[in-house]
């Protein structure tokens, strides 16, 4: 079957061009102009908020105060409409009170202490919260006192001051109806000081919220930058891989000899193997030199000449019109075969289990890479393993699957492996471990399974290799 070319950009299309660091500074400032406004508004809509909690406040008080004296004082009958300025008036020794007026259900004023005290009118809005018993506070922050006394005489051109109004129903402590309204003026110092506290603790909190989202935002956009900056170079590199191997894989398509090409390799490579095997293991008899190097030289050559007889055996099978089938139990006896000299050799112990299922069988081809990648997979197991540790090969077969458990107690997979756990890693000691697993999770693949790692830690580390079976 002829390869086909992957999915390619059209001819002549430009690769993906990165935004430059003018737009990136766009981008930055505009977002953060943004969060600035967030916080702002938020900013406001809490200072208006509590402001109105702080204004309300006395309100609250002064009602609660002015009913428990009219519940005392009623005793067994409706308090008089008398007891309700006494009312008043003992409720205004609460501080700051400037002026106290008394005022009919219908808002119509009646009484006032000072005596030049002027009547300030209640609005529609403010009797009707009033009859559902809830009082009403206003703060004015400039108020004129000549609005509110009638003799008031000052030195003062301005003649302001913060005042802070409250109107509290008072009503009947047994029927619950209104039975008449107090308004009181009280000194509105405190309460535009703690507005002045409350403005400057939102202003400083809002800074330092403006302040630690911006860092912790550029931090990240700038983290992100770097991230997107690294994946366009990486996509540009690897459009060009593409466009690369597409028209490689092009002519390789035109050409239909890749088959060819690949056994006369594997065919030409056998011989000359066989032969520096050969001479190694002469040389290492009688040749200068240290004989553990000519045996460990041996070993090599024969292991690569093991390595392509067995790509040759699999590429025969493929081609082959017979078919076979290995259970699980000859499959774990031929992994055990190849993998038990070499752990003996370095004094590893090496353990098969097979829980259920050892007379399950798999095809010839299917169960030619579950070797490859079990023999992979215990090779690297073998490698983080000290004299003296242990492998082990675990089968499980259930009614949709099959798994195969690789286990070791070496001290666990290098973080460098774990962040590119099935991508080759870059060269260093561990590489080999990184290739290898690339290279059975590919094959997994084309198995159609899950490669997978369980665990990974100082106690060692477990593979799962997972082929899903028909029931």
């Amino acid at each position: 079957m002829n390869p086909k070319p992957h999915n390619r950009p059209p001819p002549g299309s430009p690769l993906p061009e990165r935004l430059s660091p003018s737009v990136w500074a766009a981008l930055l400032l505009l977002t953060l102009v943004i969060f600035g406004a967030v916080v702002l508004l938020i900013t406001l809509y809490l200072r208006s908020e509590i402001r109105e909690r702080i204004v309300d406040r006395d309100g609250e008080i002064f009602s609660a105060v002015a009913q428990m004296l009219l519940e005392e004082a009623a005793g067994e009958s409706e308090p008089a409409p008398p007891d309700l300025f006494t009312t008043a008036l003992q409720t205004s020794k609460l501080s700051g009170v400037l002026a106290v007026r008394l005022h009919e259900p219908n808002g119509t004023f009646t009484d006032a202490v000072p005596y030049d005290a002027i009547e300030i009118p209640l609005s529609d809005e403010q009797l009707e919260s009033l009859h559902n018993l809830n009082a009403v506070s206003t703060f004015e922050p400039a108020g004129e006192l000549g609005s509110v006394f009638e003799l008031y005489m000052s030195d003062n051109d301005s003649g302001t001051v913060p005042l802070l109004h409250v109107a509290i129903p008072l009503h009947s402590p047994r029927s619950g109806e209104l039975a008449g309204i107090a308004y009181y003026t009280l000194d509105g110092e405190p309460v535009a000081a703690e507005f002045r506290d409350l403005d400057r603790s939102l202003a400083i909190q809002a800074g330092l919220l403006f302040s630690l989202g911006g860092l912790l935002f550029l931090l990240a956009a700038g983290f992100a930058f770097h991230r997107l900056n690294r994946a366009h170079s990486l996509l540009r590199e690897r459009s060009e891989s593409l466009i690369k191997a597409n028209r490689e894989l092009t002519l390789a398509a035109k050409s239909s000899a890749i088959g060819a090409v690949t056994a006369h390799l594997i065919h030409g490579l056998k011989n000359p193997l066989a032969g520096l095997n050969q001479f190694v293991h002469t040389a290492g008899e009688s040749g200068p030199g240290d004989p553990d190097d000519w045996k460990a030289a041996g070993e090599t050559t024969r292991r690569m000449q093991a390595m392509i007889d067995e790509i040759v055996n699999i590429l025969r099978e493929e081609d082959a019109t017979t078919a076979y089938e290995l259970s699980l139990r000859e499959l774990a006896d031929l992994v055990a075969a190849k993998i038990r000299p070499r752990a003996e050799q370095a004094a590893v112990a090496c353990e098969v289990l097979i829980d259920h299922g050892s007379d399950t069988k798999l095809g010839g081809r299917e169960a030619n890479l579950t070797i490859l990648i079990l023999a992979n997979l215990l090779e690297n197991a073998l490698q983080a393993s000290d004299s003296g540790g242990l492998i082990r090969l675990r089968i499980d077969r259930n009614e949709n699957e099959i798994r195969f458990q690789v286990s070791d107690q070496g001290g666990g997979l290098p973080e460098s492996v774990r962040e590119n756990l099935f991508s080759p890693c870059k060269p260093s000691e561990q590489a080999g471990a990184g290739i290898g697993l690339a290279i059975s999770y590919q094959l997994t693949q084309h198995l159609g399974g899950r490669l997978e790692l369980v665990e990974s830690g100082p106690a060692g580390t477990v593979f799962q290799l997972v082929l899903v079976r028909e029931s």
